[in-house]
């Protein structure tokens, strides 16, 4: 009984979620002073502060609206989003998503993005187009990535994602930086938040379900392996 009850202890763990979590959430909605305007600007910074009892930080998730200006079309390809944390690390979110190096000039063509953006998502944003992905009807990118993370937008994989700041101190002030890198199409940012943790996100479902089946599996085999000696052993 001992072995069954090694092999049935991760499989709790993983049902079970994760531990009471201080969650901490700063957001901002913006209805002036948020185009994003086309090359030499400089861009656009927005700055929030958070106020928190989380001191060592585990999750983070970012959700943006960054969408047409009235008039014209954003361009998703063109866009640049990078986010400060008040110790100084930054983060890629969006790099000109869909440049590669057999396209490093265009990227992909969808109107901006409606998205939550953490480390916890299945699949890397800069790449949506290779994935199902789905677009509301001001033709935005909608759903949950992983963030870009590449300094090189032409790059084929990630430098790191939002990881860096896993471990740093949240309280402060974190800033967004949005810059359009492309011209002819003007964006602007709606709607930003974050949202953090002292608790890592628990897995995505399919994650989850495929670590519970490779613990329901080996307990199995491990049955059926004492069966077999079982039966052995009365002949």
């Amino acid at each position: 009984m001992k072995r069954f009850h090694l092999i049935a202890l991760p499989l709790a763990a993983i049902l079970a979620g994760p531990a009471s979590a201080a969650v901490f959430i700063a957001s901002e909605t913006l209805s002036s002073n948020n185009e994003v305007g086309d090359p030499p600007t400089a861009g656009l910074s927005r700055v929030l502060t958070v106020t928190t009892p989380v001191q060592s930080l585990a999750d983070l998730t970012v959700v943006l609206d960054l969408g047409s200006a009235p008039g014209d079309i954003a361009w998703s390809g063109d866009l640049f989003v990078q986010l400060t944390s008040p110790q100084g690390t930054s983060i890629v979110l969006i790099n000109r998503p869909g440049l590669s190096p057999t396209d490093p000039v265009s990227g992909y063509g969808d109107a901006g993005f409606s998205v939550s953006i953490s480390e916890a998502a299945p699949h890397d944003i800069h790449q949506y187009q290779t994935f199902g992905y789905t677009l509301n009807a001001s033709q935005q990118l909608t759903g949950f990535w992983q963030p870009d993370g590449r300094i090189d937008a032409t790059s084929s994989t990630r430098s790191n994602g939002i990881n860096p700041v896993f471990g740093e101190n949240p309280n402060g002030q974190w800033t967004l930086f949005v810059s359009d890198l492309g011209s002819g199409n003007t964006a602007r940012l709606n709607s930003w938040s974050i949202t953090g943790s002292d608790v890592a996100a628990v897995p995505e479902p399919e994650e989850t379900a495929l670590a519970a089946g490779l613990v329901l599996g080996a307990a199995a085999i491990w049955l059926q392996q004492r069966k077999r000696k079982a039966s052995l052993s009365r002949c």
